[in-house]
């Protein structure tokens, strides 16, 4: 069976029902499928069912739980969440947030760090102001302008972030600082329902939220759960790549489908804190494979921001797995880092 990863997206179910009849083989044990609604996006969750698990429909409740929970925390514009009250007020004192919300944010820094500030989760200002954010879709006939930029710019700042995680509070140094977890926050959900489904031994399984992919142990048939990676097309479903994981994370970040145009030139809704602007250059999409899911989503939005060239730089300095798809003239090509093809042994699996 092959799962067809999808950017920053939720999947199409009926692809996916495709990609699970693809994979059976008379007398393997069938997963059990569940799916549903989470964080504007979808999930999708495959099991291998044990003796003494709870039964699916009760799974399924405590997911959902486990979900709603997250996103009353990190959800950047639903009210009263724990996110959108702090990024609401301008107190420079310590406000009291939850173990989730900071070990996501410690997460956060950490990358943006390593990258260099490509990964900014502080950057709500300027996808406000860009048109993708709470009020996307809104009119994009003027975009902005140096000025705007500049002042969207001087309210960001993960320097400007101090974590106490003994006291479980956030506090901000400048108080028009907010924060947005679109960046991370699916890789996270899904670490968070692998590690439930743990609890119940249920140790074989693979959990996708909003495109983010984490597999544990085996499919049915005793072989690695596979996934496919996307070509960068704006019809979806077409496989550029199969990936086999086992106790690994895959997470994709791609600029071809959530922007709009203006004179014939395409704005990203993937933007460069250091221009204030969407990203400008040939990469397409990048894949990152880790451990962690929260680090996959994290590592592969800092890789596109970076582009093509530095973030494949740094993929290596790094020693991430990490494959990329960049624009050449009027096609594609691809290239990977010595950790991503060392994760692909012989032939490649037909999807």
């Amino acid at each position: 069976m092959t799962l067809v990863v999808s950017l920053k997206r939720p999947l199409f179910w009926g692809l996916f029902c495709l990609a699970l009849l693809s994979g059976c083989i008379k007398g393997e044990v069938q997963p059990v499928a569940l799916s549903g609604e989470t964080m504007g996006a979808g999930y999708h969750v495959k099991y291998l069912p044990v003796e003494g698990a709870p039964e699916p429909g009760e799974v399924q409740r405590l997911i959902e739980l486990l979900l709603s929970s997250l996103d009353s925390k990190m959800s950047t514009y639903k009210e009263g969440t724990e996110l959108a009250e702090f990024n609401r007020q301008t107190s420079t004192k310590p406000f009291a947030v939850s173990p989730e919300t900071l070990e996501v944010l410690s997460e956060a820094i950490w990358i943006g760090k390593r990258s260099g500030g490509a990964l900014d989760v502080t950057v709500l200002p300027l996808v406000e102001l860009w048109g993708f954010g709470k009020n996307k879709g809104q009119d994009t006939s003027t975009l902005p302008t140096s000025e705007q930029i500049k002042a969207a710019q001087a309210k960001l700042g993960l320097d400007q972030l101090v974590l106490d995680p003994k006291g479980l509070t956030l506090t901000k140094k400048n108080p028009a600082l907010q924060i947005d977890f679109s960046a991370i926050a699916p890789g996270f959900a899904a670490d968070q329902i692998a590690e439930l489904l743990d609890l119940f031994e249920l140790k074989n399984h693979m959990v996708e939220v909003g495109g983010e992919v984490r597999a544990e142990g085996t499919r049915g048939n005793g072989e690695p759960w596979r996934i496919g990676i996307e070509q960068p097309l704006a019809e979806a479903g077409k496989i550029e790549l199969v990936v086999e994981l086992k106790n690994q994370s895959l997470a994709t970040s791609g600029d071809y489908r959530n922007y709009y145009e203006k004179d014939g030139k395409r704005y990203s809704h993937t933007l460069d804190p250091k221009t204030g602007r969407p990203i400008d250059h040939k990469l397409a999409s990048v894949s990152v494979v880790t451990p962690s899911c929260m680090s996959a989503d994290g590592w592969a939005t800092a890789l596109n921001v970076l582009g093509e060239e530095q973030g494949f730089a740094l993929a290596q300095k790094e020693g991430l797995a990490a494959f990329f798809i960049y624009r050449d003239g009027e096609g594609f090509k691809t290239k990977a880092t010595p950790a991503f093809l060392a994760l692909q042994k012989g032939p490649q699996p037909k999807p």
